[in-house]
């Protein structure tokens, strides 16, 4: 469901504005679902004049967009209706956020048909959407086996931790630290950044893969410059790791959109040309489906 849109109409002082509603039919496993708007002053109720917007019946585990204050959340309807039942008291938004603290980081970046798996909230499920390969979810914990046959894990991480990880990469004396916290940031602003950093493990927990930028359609692979590129960034192993599902150590299970970004201009020659050798490494990458980026401005030119 879209959430209520805050027309300006309640006392931004109010504790909250809660605008979504569910509750459970008699059979308890499924939910009445509508909206209406309330808020709260000094724990009290104020009454709404608008009438409730009846928008049917969902799952229990159907996703539920409600709108605490100024904070929107998607939870699964069988907890917004634990949170949305009890009654109004001083104390209401200390006890949702408590509630909140424990459940959002299970499902807050989970997207609506993802939330689907769902169905028993403690046993792993495998995803069938078009995979590279085979996952398993359990929680935020992903297991891939791709086509090679290595399993490999990782966790989802959580917009906190990722706008924490940036900022410290911006903040490190290491100059590949910078950029990569450079890149972060600017892609960032630019659409969701949903891993950074983010590391691979083999079943014997080493680290076979990690990726410095993703977003729900992008993987962007981050170097200061060229010379370091060529040498870490090939076809055997960083590059092959998202750009050859043979890979032993292929994570790029989605197949997204692949770029490398260089930091550093190119070096031009007498003839104002980039250097043979970088041209061929760029085209070789380019012939295996990765895009090449050499300043911020190019790189927006590249993201979907």
């Amino acid at each position: 469901m879209e959430p209520y849109k805050y027309d300006g109409s309640i006392d931004r002082l109010s504790y909250s504005t809660i605008t979504s509603w569910c509750g459970d039919t008699t059979d308890k496993t499924k939910y009445e679902i509508g909206y209406t708007a309330h808020s709260f002053k000094n724990g009290n109720l104020v009454a709404s004049d608008e009438e409730i917007t009846d928008l049917g019946t969902i799952e229990k585990n159907d996703p539920v967009h409600i709108r605490l204050g100024e904070h929107d959340y998607l939870i699964p309807a069988f907890i917004t209706y634990v949170l949305t039942k009890e009654a109004v008291t001083d104390d209401r938004n200390i006890a949702i956020n408590n509630a909140l603290s424990v459940v959002l980081p299970e499902f807050e970046r989970l997207s609506l048909s993802k939330l689907k798996w769902l169905s028993k909230a403690d046993e792993a499920t495998e995803v069938t959407e078009s995979v590279v390969g085979n996952i398993v979810r359990n929680g935020n914990k992903i297991e891939y086996t791709n086509p090679s046959g290595t399993l490999i894990k990782w966790e989802e991480q959580l917009e906190q931790g990722i706008s924490s990880s940036i900022a410290s990469k911006k903040a490190s004396s290491e100059l590949g630290d910078i950029v990569e916290g450079k890149v972060g940031e600017f892609v960032n602003s630019q659409k969701k950044v949903e891993g950074f950093n983010q590391i691979y493990k083999d079943v014997n927990n080493q680290i076979v893969a990690e990726l410095d930028v993703i977003t729900a359609d992008e993987i962007i692979e981050c170097k200061r410059n060229i010379s370091l590129a060529r040498n870490k960034f090939t076809l055997d192993k960083q590059a092959g790791s998202i750009a050859n599902p043979e890979s032993a150590e292929f994570v790029n299970p989605y197949n997204k959109h692949k770029i490398l970004y260089v930091d550093e201009p190119l070096s031009l020659n007498a003839s104002g040309d980039i250097f043979p050798s970088d041209k061929k490494y760029i085209d070789e990458l380019k012939a295996n489906g990765i895009d090449f980026a050499n300043s911020l401005q190019e790189l927006k030119k590249l993201l979907k």
